[in-house]
């Protein structure tokens, strides 16, 4: 509700802030984007498990060796050559070239080129899998008039296979060529299958499923050099040539073995060859005298084009998480052990501060809608053990409800009054109105332990020292389990990373809930910056760019509340993490005349991108490690993101014991690390939905419980005073 002010309230003469015009549509458009933006990424991992890493729920997965030369005498009835044809086609000799494997970006087009050169056709048996990522290539085949066959999806031995999943490795190995080419083979040679004859009945069982079930026919082969063994393209050539003249299949492959392959060299050779001697060259199909395709309707075709670009966008997206994961989990574990390192040896050079420096100070609590709580902080700021001159003051950002008289009933305080225009305004209002030379910005939430202020301003006597950070801590840990992470947070947040970037003069946010400044440095930068929503990290970058060192005192203990709910929490997150993107977007091309300044914007803007942009980013790669487990795919990659989970329990470990925190935190670690990483993301994702629709973001006031002084072991003073006397 609406107060009176009391006579003794000086009010700032300010102009009030411009209305904001309403931003509805930009609102609207920014959940939407942001609820498509979330809905897409599930949809697209949920697609990625089924379609590329999850294989196995979907074709199956089954890794195999090279074909053997020990096999059975069996045949399948019905595949091509049939079994009257083993020592040859009747008639006129001709050979079918056919390749495996493919299609290879680089094997594949060098052997249609050579095809090309010596006008031949052949036919290729291509991976589903591989179709995803090279489609031109597969369009130029078919362009050039050359035959497709299928080869499976991605390239399992059969026979190790339920019929089910046989069934479907070659339904979508046919459903991506529709999709891209318009074409669909009718025609299929399994992987690992080599000549007309197979190693066990369990993969002539297969490809008969294939055959009666999959209206497929099997294409198999009657001579198979080893190409893929690195033989040279003269032994290659060599193999080729049939016994005898007789016609024959050939498989050669133009997608495995050692790099690079021989086989279009080897080609180059044979066909030359194979004409002199009287060959005749004809695809697949022809040498059977079958049909290699089937008509497509236009809805099948519709169909299979979305299943085809489905398909590739998932595959890419596999090779994104891979390449992502080989980006954040060396950054991570270097991060981790960086910290670690050097907030030890900050810790262990720190310099002693001067324990007489003691210079007059002015507290500054800028306050809208605090009654809840300030009037404890404000105790705790007035029973300081500090010697030198001390002023309090709160700045009283058009409250609403019963602040100023809060403030006002504790003794000693000078209250300042001014219309609402953001907590940037109210400090620069109190700024400008202190009696000293030194300001503590500190929170209305915030209660200080007795030395605070103290600790806080000893490091000011050195010169350089524009700038000093406290320590806050989270007064309200216990109040539930968000509380507790959040406390976790806090404690590495503090004891390692702000510790750590002191150490290479890289101090990115002078918390707001509990730092000092010194006066002149502000008036060097204009003041605090209003211009975004983290001010606390814009004064900062702003400090460190005209070259004033920033200092860290983890002595300098101050209790701030914590939200207890998540949609505060939410809230609380999207704009700090807004705001710091302002701030590096602000400053991304600032000049500073300092040397030193420069170098310390580059490193606070490494640092905040690596933090804020790509460290958000590992529960992509959680995802990846868990697909990769789940199809029996476990490699250095999975080995790295579980290190980094165990990093970050190392490094939460190391920080609890460097603060001497009760062990019973590090119980709270692992659930602060599965929150903490996927509530990230989906902040991060909300935040840039909101800096690329040009919505900013509105302050959002939490809900507050209160602090209170025995928090931090103060005894309730009596400074309490009835609201309408001086405070004079």
């Amino acid at each position: 509700m609406a107060t009176t002010q009391p006579s003794n309230v000086d009010t700032a003469n300010l102009p009030r802030p411009r209305a904001k015009e309403p931003d509805v549509v930009g609102r609207q458009l920014n959940r939407a984007l942001t609820v498509l933006v979330v809905l897409t990424a599930l949809g697209m991992l949920g697609f990625s498990a089924l379609l590329t890493l999850g294989d196995q729920l979907i074709v199956g997965r089954s890794d195999a060796g090279a074909p053997t030369e020990d096999r059975d005498t069996v045949r399948l009835p019905g595949a091509i050559p049939p079994v009257e044809w083993v020592d040859g086609r009747p008639g006129a000799p001709v050979i079918a070239l056919t390749f495996d494997d493919g299609p290879d970006p680089e094997e594949t087009p060098d052997v249609l080129d050579v095809l090309s050169k010596h006008d031949v056709r052949a036919t290729f048996f291509i991976t589903g899998r591989h179709v995803t990522v090279e489609r031109d290539i597969v369009r130029r085949i078919v362009d050039e008039g050359h035959e497709i066959g299928l080869h499976s999806y991605n390239h399992s031995r059969m026979g190790d296979l339920t019929a089910s999943e046989v069934l479907r490795q070659y339904e979508l190995n046919q459903r991506v060529v529709v999709g891209f080419t318009g074409v669909k083979p009718v025609i299929a040679r399994p992987p690992y299958s080599g000549q007309i004859t197979f190693q066990s009945e369990r993969e002539l069982w297969a490809a008969r499923v294939a055959q009666e079930q999959g209206d497929l026919t099997m294409i198999f082969s009657e001579v198979m050099p080893r190409d893929f063994d690195g033989l040279s393209a003269a032994e290659i050539a060599r193999q080729s040539i049939p016994e005898d003249g007789a016609s024959a299949i050939i498989t050669l492959h133009d997608g495995a073995g050692p790099r690079p392959l021989q086989t279009a060299e080897a080609i180059d050779l044979l066909i030359p060859e194979l004409k002199q001697a009287g060959y005749e060259f004809v695809v697949a199909s022809e040498y059977g005298g079958i049909e290699g395709t089937a008509t497509v309707a236009v809805g099948e075709r519709l169909l299979n084009f979305f299943v085809a670009q489905s398909a590739s966008l998932f595959v890419n997206l596999r090779d994104w998480l891979r390449l992502l994961t080989w980006i954040v989990a060396p950054l991570f574990l270097l991060r981790s052990v960086g910290l670690i390192a050097l907030a030890w040896m900050q810790a262990r050079r720190r310099r002693p501060a001067a324990e007489d420096f003691a210079p007059g100070v002015t507290v500054i609590v800028p306050a809208y809608n605090e009654e809840v709580g300030i009037a404890d902080a404000l105790d705790s700021f007035l029973l300081q053990n500090y010697d030198g001159p001390l002023e309090i003051m709160v700045v009283d950002d058009g409250s609403s409800d019963n602040t100023i008289e809060e403030a006002l009933g504790v003794r000693q305080v000078r209250v300042l009054s001014k219309p609402n225009g953001g907590k940037a305004s109210a400090l620069n209002a109190g700024i400008n109105a202190a009696s000293h030379d030194f300001c503590v910005l500190v929170d209305g939430d915030t209660v200080f332990e007795p030395t605070t202020v103290a600790d806080l301003v000893r490091p000011f006597a050195d010169s350089d020292v524009g700038a000093v950070a406290g320590y806050p801590k989270v007064g309200n840990w216990a109040t539930n389990l968000l509380t507790k992470v959040q406390n976790v947070e806090y404690i590495v947040g503090c004891t390692l990373l702000r510790q750590a970037q002191e150490g290479i003069n890289a101090i990115s946010c002078m918390p707001g809930a509990v730092a000092a400044f010194r006066k002149s440095a502000l008036d060097e930068v204009g003041g605090v910056p209003e211009e975004t929503m983290a001010e606390d990290t814009d004064l900062t970058v702003a400090l460190g760019s005209a070259g004033w060192r920033l200092a860290y005192v983890p002595q300098a203990v101050a209790l701030t509340e914590a939200p207890i709910d998540l949609l505060t929490f939410w809230k609380q997150r999207i704009r700090w993490t807004y705001g710091v993107f302002q701030v590096m977007w602000r400053h991304r091309f600032a000049s500073a005349e300092s040397t030193d300044g420069n170098g310390y914007r580059r490193k606070v803007l490494a640092i905040t991108l690596l933090d804020l942009v790509l460290l958000p980013l590992t529960p992509l790669t959680d995802v990846f490690a868990i697909l990769a487990v789940i199809t029996g795919q476990v490699g250095p990659l999975v080995w790295a993101v579980g290190l980094t989970i165990v990093m970050h329990l190392i490094t939460t470990g190391v920080a609890v014991r460097l603060e001497r925190e009760r062990l019973g935190v590090l119980l709270h670690a692992p659930i602060q690390l599965l929150f903490f990483r996927y509530f990230t993301l989906m902040v991060t994702v909300t935040a840039i939905s909101s800096a690329l629709t040009g919505r900013r973001e509105k302050w959002n006031k939490p809900k507050r419980v209160g602090l209170n002084v025995e928090s931090a072991n103060i005894s309730k003073p009596a400074t309490r005073q009835l609201v309408g006397t001086s405070n004079d």
